[in-house]
């Protein structure tokens, strides 16, 4: 909401929308690197804590946390160094434990945070192209508008300037925009379902039509052929 606030303000409205279409443009990578969080907090959760006799499961002394929201925390801030719950278990010989924690620094620091970084950066340059492009559409608008002020009568007719304009809609997207807000909210214009019904009469014409001259094609067709 903070966000959708500031978009009002000359000073800042350019990068927050950058933001929000880069967050946009990549998000399916966060599910991405959300399950992989997830999957390391459950493979440390079972190396750590789980086994097979229960007696000794009372007696370990790790400090890694036993719920799983306690160790999703723990697994995401070991991207930034804070390494204590897990800081006994770095000192010892556990090789199982060692090799996971070398997967999951390869996985989230050297990979998913550089293509983080890299992907940011190509949802920002498309941003800012998007930007200049709704940008110089604006400022011509602006100026149209603008203008429309000085002629009398101008402004009452929609025909000539638009009363709400699309961005980034095609004609086809706009008009069913417009026929699902008629739909939802009850004010479906009567003269527009008058000329769809013509329309669609009309087309019911035109393929009785074209039938009948088919038929009467096919008649002098077989005609002409059986006096041949």
């Amino acid at each position: 909401m903070k966000l959708f606030e500031l978009r009002v303000h000359k000073g800042v409205c350019k990068y927050v929308t950058f933001i929000q279409q880069s967050v946009l443009e990549i998000r399916v990578f966060f599910f991405i690197f959300a399950g992989g969080i997830v999957a390391f907090s459950i493979s440390t959760m079972h190396l750590l804590r789980a086994c097979s006799v229960p007696e000794a499961c009372e007696d370990s002394e790790t400090k890694f946390p036993k719920h799983i929201l306690g160790a999703l925390s723990a697994t995401y801030f070991f991207m930034s160094g804070r390494l204590d719950p897990v800081s006994e278990e770095l000192n010892s010989n556990d090789w199982a434990f060692h090799l996971m924690m070398v997967v999951y620094f390869f996985f989230t620091v050297i990979v998913m945070l550089n293509v983080l970084i890299a992907l940011v950066n190509v949802a920002f340059m498309k941003s800012d192209a998007t930007w200049r492009l709704i940008e110089s559409r604006l400022h011509y608008i602006e100026l149209a508008e603008n203008l429309s002020y000085h002629i009398p009568g101008f402004r009452q007719t929609y025909n000539w300037f638009p009363k709400e304009i699309y961005f980034h809609a095609t004609a086809q997207e706009v008009e069913e925009y417009e026929e699902m807000v008629r739909v939802s909210e009850g004010k479906d214009d009567p003269a527009i379902k008058e000329l769809k019904a013509q329309v669609q009469s009309l087309e019911h014409q035109l393929a009785s039509q074209q039938e009948r001259e088919e038929l009467r094609f096919q008649e002098l067709k077989d005609l002409l052929l059986g006096r041949a």
